[in-house]
């Protein structure tokens, strides 16, 4: 199982966009028929959804090899041509507490470092 969890504003608003997927080519074929249109053009096409092949461990989603998925290209901007990198699109993993896991944990964390936050201004 993949779980993949598009960019948004704060991790609140990414893991709760989250969805679980069977495979890779799953959620890629997701992402791609999501894709925005206009005047009949897709804004990418499926081989410009490139996933990181550098794993990593999230502490916050308690993810063990979230990965970077990321745009070659986007409508008419190549993002690889220009930055030498692709536009970040969202991550994904596949050793994941699942969605529910995910969730429960991200809201913990926030709740604490809230609390951590305001014992400390209130010991100013």
């Amino acid at each position: 199982m993949v779980i993949y969890r598009p960019r948004r504003d704060g991790l609140i608003d990414s893991v709760i966009a989250a969805r679980e997927f069977e495979s890779l080519d799953a959620m890629k074929r997701y992402l791609y028929n999501d894709a925005p249109v206009h005047n009949g053009v897709k804004a990418f096409e499926m081989e410009d959804i490139v996933v990181s092949d550098s794993p990593r461990d999230d502490p916050w989603t308690e993810w063990q090899d979230t990965r970077t998925v990321g745009l070659k290209r986007f409508f008419n901007a190549d993002y690889v041509k220009m930055w030498g990198n692709p536009l970040i699109i969202g991550h994904c993993a596949t050793r994941h507490p699942g969605f529910a896991g995910t969730v429960k944990h991200v809201c913990l964390k926030y709740i604490d470092a809230q609390r951590t936050t305001e014992e400390r201004e209130r010991r100013i």
